[in-house]
């Protein structure tokens, strides 16, 4: 049915069998083209690197400087929500190699700025989980208030890379340590909720160390097989049992440089991976590879994925929003003033930039786009949340902006 049928039909209240949705899906495809970006200050906050929509109006933001923000995207409003802190004041140390310039450029992490990595909510809507005080440490809130219920803690020896809500009251943890840690927020933790200073302290269910995995990178709950989908950077793709949390399958990919991300789509029929240049289809019934294309942004890396129906949004490290059509199997093309058709790309703006000393020092008159290290779309699927910042680790800069 053509979007003009649908909207004949309803014009002579020929309902029956339609809704607003159906609309939707007969126009999803074309809402990428209509797009117009609105940027949102957000002063010096250093790198946005996961979000969720809270409301309508808010966005909650997790940044490299280990903040968790609560964004309201029509006035730009920001409110910082208070840190939790665990029991041990111990975090991991890195620092700078100056040996080899290339690998810092791009690639080396200052002691204390590694930063929140990752943002998820509960099914109910009633609990929001994200990174601690300590990265490696698991902090979680109370929604809407978000007064501090617990500090998971005693499970990982490095940064959380990433987390994920089985069901209301279970969680998993994925670290740079190559372990995951399974969480259990029980109804009376959640109910004896205090103040700031005031938060209960609580250890893994269980911790298992994936094999062969040097880190955890991305985690996906899938609820048809009840399977947990890890990644790590270099392409190990493994799943997890989580009736009785043990593995299950284990398989490398072909890409097996930067794999940062992994989505899962809606009804939890394909998995989905961004590498350095390409982004992997798997099957969660076959566990096999399906499908391999390129990032249409070479060598840029695949920062972010996220799935709208059947379109697949993908942010990138060179400041691109690509969205591609699983059912035709291609990306979505814009026409041009020459009536040539080409893929269709939106751009990120200009965001914040530092000029600081390391800028100074080392990327004096070089230009970045700004990376979409996060997305996310609304209820409506009506807008499209975007942030990121510079792609090198050495500077400091933050995007944020509204897509509608």
């Amino acid at each position: 049915m053509s979007i003009y049928s649908f909207l004949q039909d309803r014009s002579y209240g020929f309902t029956d069998g339609l809704s607003e949705q159906v609309l939707y899906r007969l126009a999803y495809r074309r809402i990428p083209s209509l797009f117009r970006e609105a940027e949102i200050n957000l002063d010096s906050l250093n790198k946005v690197f996961a979000s969720k929509w809270l409301s309508s109006r808010e966005v909650v933001l997790g940044t490299k400087c280990n903040k968790v923000v609560k964004l309201d995207v029509v006035t730009g409003e920001k409110v910082q929500i208070p840190s939790l802190k665990g029991r041990s004041s111990t975090q991991p140390t890195r620092s700078f190699d100056f040996a080899n310039f290339f690998s810092f450029y791009y690639n080396t992490f200052n002691s204390n700025s590694c930063g929140i990595h990752s943002i998820d909510i509960n099914p109910s809507g009633t609990l929001l989980a994200t990174g601690g005080d300590n990265p490696n440490e698991l902090a979680v809130y109370k929604l809407p208030s978000f007064d501090p219920v617990c500090v998971g803690e005693n499970c990982h020896s490095d940064w959380i890379f990433d987390i994920v809500w089985l069901d209301d009251e279970f969680l998993v943890t994925g670290g740079r340590d190559g372990y995951l840690g399974l969480f259990q927020v029980k109804n009376d933790l959640q109910e004896s909720v205090g103040q700031f200073d005031s938060h209960s302290f609580l250890s893994p269910h269980e911790k298992k160390k994936c094999d062969d995995c040097k880190k955890v990178r991305a985690i996906k709950f899938n609820k048809n097989t009840n399977e947990l989908a890890v990644l790590s950077p270099d392409g190990l793709f493994q799943t997890w049992d989580m009736h009785r949390f043990e593995k299950s399958f284990t398989q490398r990919l072909d890409q097996c440089e930067e794999n940062v991300c992994m989505s899962l789509s809606e009804d939890s029929s394909v998995y989905v991976i961004g590498s350095q240049s390409h982004i992997t289809f798997l099957d969660p019934r076959i566990l096999k590879s399906v499908c391999v294309i390129s990032s249409a942004e070479r060598d840029s890396g695949v920062r972010s994925l996220s799935f709208n129906n059947e379109l697949l949004t993908v942010g990138t490290g060179n400041g691109a929003i690509l969205f591609y059509d699983i059912r035709n199997k291609k990306y979505l093309q814009c026409g041009c003033c020459s009536g040539e058709q080409t893929t269709l790309r939106l751009r990120t703006g200009e965001g914040w930039l530092s000029k600081d000393e390391m800028y100074v020092e080392y990327f004096f008159n070089e230009c970045f786009p700004n990376s979409v290290y996060t997305h996310c779309y609304n209820n409506t699927r009506t807008k499209l949340f975007t942030a990121g910042g510079p792609l090198p680790s050495g500077l400091t800069g933050n995007y944020a902006a509204v897509w509608q």
